[in-house]
Order: C-alpha cells, then structure tokens, then sequence
C-alpha cells in the first residue's frame, strides 16, 4: 500500500527472518532443488550451485541493509541528525572494495575511479531508494518516542544489525555472501545512511563488537595460516579505522577515549608485520594513513587538548609509548616532529585547516544500550542472537 510498515516493534522478527532465509538459502541440500528445479537437471555442478547461493544470498543481504536504513526514520535521529563524512576506500586497495568498486558478482575493479566510492551496488542501491524515502507522515511512524529508553532501544536495534553484517563477513559457512556483507559493513559504518549521534553507542559499537571480532577472527586466521581471512581481517581493521576517525567529533567526550584508542593502536600492532614490511600492501598503508590522520587531529587540535587537560590523558604521548612498544620504526613516519612541533602531512594538510565541530557533553552521552547480554553473544554461532 505504499506504507513503510518495518518498526522498531517489528525491525527484529524481519532480521531474524532474512537470516534465517540466508540460512537456507546456504544450505546445500536447498540449494541443489531449487539449482535443480531451475535449470532441470537432476544433478547440479557445484559450480552451479555456487553461483545460485552467491546471486540469492546477496539480494538477502541487500534487504538486510534496507532494513538497516530503515532504523533513519526514527524521529530520535532525525532531531539530532549529525553531519557525517564519508572517505571511500581507494580503488587499489583489496578485494572487498568501496561499494562503488564492487560489481554485482562481489569481485571489486582495481581501475574503478574512487570518486565513485559512495555508490552501493544496484541490489543495494535500489532496496535503499525505497527504505531511506518514507513519505511525511511516516518520519515519526518508527515507533519510538524520544525518552532516554527510546534511545537505548533504538541503539540496540543498531548494533544488532552491526553485529549481524560483521559475523557474517567473518564467518566460513557464509562465505558465498562474504563480499555482500563486507559491503553493508562498510556503508553502515562511512556511510550517511543513519546517522548515529549518541557518542555511547558508537563506544560500545567498537567495545564489544568491532574489536572482539577482528581480534579473535585474526588470531585464528594467523595461527592456522588462512592467508584470505588475515587480509578480510585487515580490510575490516581499515573501515573500523576509518570509522574512528570519522566520528572523532562525536566520541571527543567519553571518559574512555583514551582506552578505545588503546585498543584500536592493539589491533594495529596485531598486523605489525604487514606494516613494517618494506613494501606494504595497500590496505595496510592505508591504514598507517588514516592512523596518521587521526593523530594530526589529537596533537593540534585545540578542543582535543581541552579534553585531554581535563583528563588527564596525553593521548599524544600515549601513542607514542605504544609505537615505542612494538614498532619504534614507524615513529618518525606517524608522529613527524620538528623543534617540539608535528609536522602536518602534506595528504591532510588541507584538511586539517577546518575541524569538525564537536558535539557537546550533553548531547554526545545520551543513554546508550548498556547490556552486552542484548549486543554481544560470543558463545553462540548465530550472526545475531
């Protein structure tokens, strides 16, 4: 009827739904009928079926990012919607690419023009047309009000479909969908698609989903030495990386910036060897690119003093402990000092002539999800629980 009729009331019954769909859509035995049924052979190739699984799987994945764009009509963050700004990945740099890299088939095109990077792929593209365009009436038909547990609610809901794009870009029995949800990760984090101004929620966003799984996934990968999964680890690293920055404006206030940060330089130190190779690969430079921009931001920025003083954290020195730790190399080319004073990349010199305004106190510590029990279930093999 024309209606946007996704609510928070109902936003995790269709979740749970379209997983449960990729589910079945990846199993085997399904995928053989209806291979089967299609191209009327009783004996599908698995090459067949592969492709079947790959082209399915990913209009799954495209609805899954629709109902996430859903999440924007929420008054809540139409009120406090905040300017976000997207930096596509270059058009070097790996497989899962920008989404304007990336073709239906998931295999990116290293000659894409990287000016292209904020377009998603057409399944993508036109699921989002319909869920970020809710006529008038519907803005504040998401079913939330604007109280501190609407807030938290709505933070929930978020993070889950985080967590759900993150699991399943990480997880083997999904790996025909690999790129698919490589793709909603990176747009839900760069892109404007929904906007997320509560400091809180982007802090438990990296505390208890982002850092654990690259982590854990890292380690796995390196100890059994899967060359694939080590660098889908590292592609994640760089958004993450570029996610942190991004929102730099937004998390200035929280009382454990200086320990988010600790574990992300962790992460960075995790995939040392790559980055002090001679050669680096193009995902790890431009991670040291982005590790440089954001320390730019820390050691000139005047409201990143102000914030440090009342503190009592030198996030600068800091930083340059940790590097001291595992890669003194590196200090020189991340931290340029001349006569006690940074010298500015020429990459960001630009850049850095305006900083973003910071969003205040009050506004950044709205109430955030607090149970890890709804966001978090490291235990269980389900993408979301």
């Amino acid at each position: 009827d024309g209606q946007q009729h996704v609510t928070a009331l109902n936003f995790d019954f269709f979740q749970q739904t379209l997983l449960a769909s990729l589910d079945a859509v990846l199993s085997e035995s399904v995928a053989k009928v209806h291979v089967a049924q299609a191209i009327k052979v009783n004996n599908p190739t698995s090459a067949d079926v592969r492709k079947w699984q790959q082209q399915n799987g990913a209009q799954i994945m495209a609805l899954m990012h629709a109902l996430f764009v859903r999440l924007s009509a929420w008054k809540g963050v139409q009120k406090n919607k905040v300017a976000r700004v997207y930096h596509p990945s270059r058009g070097h740099v790996g497989r899962y690419q920008t989404l304007g890299d990336t073709g239906g088939n998931g295999n990116s095109n290293p000659n894409a023009d990287s000016s292209d990077g904020t377009q998603a792929p057409a399944g993508i593209a036109e699921q989002n047309d319909a869920a970020s365009s809710p006529n008038p009436v519907d803005q504040d038909m998401f079913g939330l009000g604007e109280s501190e547990d609407s807030v938290q609610n709505w933070c929930t809901l978020w993070m889950l479909s985080i967590k759900a794009f993150c699991r399943i870009a990480h997880d083997s029995r999904y790996s025909p969908v690999t790129g698919a949800a490589m793709e909603c990760l990176e747009r839900s984090l760069l892109c404007s698609d929904v906007p997320v101004p509560f400091a809180s929620a982007w802090r438990d966003c990296y505390d208890q989903i982002l850092f654990p799984i690259v982590s854990s996934k890292f380690k796995a990968a390196a100890s059994s030495g899967q060359p694939p999964a080590e660098a889908l680890c590292l592609h994640t690293l760089l958004i993450l990386c570029k996610s942190f920055r991004n929102n730099l404006d937004v998390i200035i206030h929280l009382s454990e910036l200086h320990m988010l940060w600790l574990r992300l330089l962790g992460l960075i130190e995790a995939f040392k060897q790559r980055i002090k190779a001679p050669k680096r690969d193009p995902v790890s430079q431009e991670i040291v690119e982005v590790l440089k921009e954001m320390l730019q931001v820390i050691h000139t920025d005047k409201l990143f003093q102000q914030v440090q003083q009342s503190s009592g954290q030198d996030m600068w020195n800091l930083t340059a402990t940790v590097i001291d730790a595992f890669c003194p190399e590196l200090k020189p080319e991340l931290m340029p000092t001349e006569g006690g004073k940074v010298l500015t990349p020429t990459a960001i010199e630009s850049e850095s002539q305006a900083t973003p305004p910071a969003v205040p106190p009050e506004q950044t510590q709205s109430a955030p999800p607090q149970s890890q029990e709804q966001v978090v279930d490291k235990e269980s093999n389900s993408p979301v629980q």
